[in-house]
């Protein structure tokens, strides 16, 4: 018997456990009730003395599962949308278990969130409750910096061909690791697809 239920009763009492109040009826296995409901406690003493209490027996439906989506990285961005499932048993609740983010819909299995500062990751919590049971899942958004490049001078001038040319940059130092590069030549209106590489 959980210490919670039969706290302050009388020691030494000989515990038996029934159906009915009139104690006729045993309880086959107290120890694992799969059924909600009204149940009794007989308590006995050893010179026969016995009283009976009842006790209210609630079991909760496990709740649905909790799986908040696959984890989501952006550039530079701050905002992004929540992929969890929706509980069909229990209700869904978004926290912040770790970061800092702002969720904009505390309830919603697909909820925005924002505010979540360059350079960090926020840790979000999908927590589905059911009476006194409950599940999580936790996904991870990354908000990546934008990588920069420093030049430094201007591109070596080359002459018009139909064939490739070959022309060079020079740049003095990167951040944030880059792992390839490109020019936008929007300048130059007539200039198609160049591949290049730096050196």
């Amino acid at each position: 018997t959980v210490g919670d239920v039969t706290g302050g009763s009388t020691a030494s009492l000989t515990l038996s456990y029934w159906t009915n109040y009139e104690a006729t009826t045993a309880l086959s296995n107290p120890s694992a009730i799969t059924t909600s409901g009204t149940y009794y406690i007989k308590g006995t003493t050893a010179s026969g003395c016995s009283v009976v209490r009842e006790v209210l027996v609630t079991i909760d439906e496990q709740p649905t599962a909790a799986n908040a989506g696959a984890d989501q990285s952006k550039c530079n961005d701050g905002s992004f949308t929540l992929a969890g499932n929706d509980a069909s048993v229990g209700e869904g609740t978004w926290t912040v278990a770790n970061g800092t983010a702002t969720v904009t819909s505390e309830h919603s299995a697909t909820s925005g969130v924002t505010g979540v500062p360059v350079g960090t990751t926020a840790t979000l919590r999908w927590t589905i409750v059911n009476g006194t049971c409950s599940t999580f899942d936790e996904v991870t958004l990354t908000n990546n910096p934008l990588p920069t490049i420093t030049t430094t001078g201007t591109i070596a001038p080359v002459c018009y061909s139909a064939s490739q040319q070959t022309t060079s940059l020079a740049y003095a130092a990167t951040t944030n690791n880059p792992i390839s590069y490109s020019i936008d030549w929007a300048a130059l209106t007539d200039q198609g697809s160049t591949s290049f590489a730096f050196a």
